[in-house]
């Protein structure tokens, strides 16, 4: 089973233009002054909108206590981190691509239903996330 989630964490293009009137010449640095030349000037500043990617988690669904699992991923753009969460709760050292586990009884993988949960960190800080559910037994 493979399950996928779209966060949509994107900033918005940002477009402003600042005009203002300047003048040149004169004694004063307090002031315009009626002598000299002045005009106006334009500022520009424009943020691009990265796009959205979408992160893919896949593995068995169905673990068992003693039984190596492994989960892998998906991502179309260019990361720079990974963190695995289980339950919400981040994963210690998990930070690849891939996640191989072995749950135990006693340990952080409780008996019935869990998630996983995989976060993709972009270049621009810009945090994905994809899920699967999974289910623990004997």
């Amino acid at each position: 089973m493979v399950r996928q989630c779209l966060w949509f964490a994107r900033p918005f293009v940002l477009a402003i233009t600042l005009m203002g009137v300047f003048s040149c010449g004169g004694a004063s640095d307090t002031g315009p002054s009626d002598t000299g030349s002045s005009g106006q000037v334009g500022i520009s500043v424009a943020v691009n909108t990265p796009a959205n990617y979408l992160v893919t988690v896949t593995g068995g669904t169905a673990l068992r206590y003693g039984v190596a699992a492994t989960f892998g991923s998906t991502y179309g753009g260019t990361a720079c981190g990974y963190q695995w969460f289980l339950n919400g709760s981040a994963l210690p050292g998990a930070f690849a691509p891939t996640l191989t586990v072995t749950p135990a009884i006693g340990s952080a993988w409780p008996y019935g239903s869990n998630l996983i949960q995989l976060s993709v960190t972009d270049v621009n800080g810009i945090v994905y996330s994809g899920q699967l559910p999974v289910n623990v037994g004997n």
